[in-house]
């Protein structure tokens, strides 16, 4: 779903309009990065993620903030439960994504999953992708 110039940002809570060139970020991935944490975490190695964590996602206020030719520029609201060892926590926060149109489909040029979490504390690290 994403395209090869594509980026995946999670900004630290406290700067959520940082850049990820110039300020600290949780997750600053491009595409060889984030093909890489996708099979890592897939792989045998990943032990913050032994055993598996199983997750749902909900999504919603789903708005096109704008379009400029094939691009669009979408936000909306999500919260991502993360279940492991009978311990459930949610992410909540919203999604920035840069969306554009390419073979006939949409493709992801760039995700900003930006929390509303205070602090990462009880979670303390993101080990799945958000």
């Amino acid at each position: 779903m994403f395209t090869p110039d594509c980026g995946y940002y999670v900004p630290a809570t406290d700067v959520p309009a940082g850049d990820h060139r110039t300020d600290l970020f949780l997750i600053a991935d491009d595409h060889d990065r984030l093909k890489s944490r996708v099979s890592q975490l897939a792989g045998r190695f990943a032990h913050a993620e032994r055993p598996r964590s199983r997750t749902r996602r909900h999504i919603s206020n789903v708005r096109i903030r704008g379009v400029c030719g094939d691009t669009l520029r979408v936000t909306c609201n999500f919260i991502v439960h993360r279940i492991r060892l009978e311990v459930t926590e949610a992410f909540v926060g919203r999604y920035e994504h840069t969306l554009v149109h390419r073979d006939g489909t949409l493709k992801i040029v760039e995700r900003r999953a930006i929390l509303d979490l205070d602090a990462l504390r009880p979670h303390g690290k993101i080990s799945i992708l958000l």
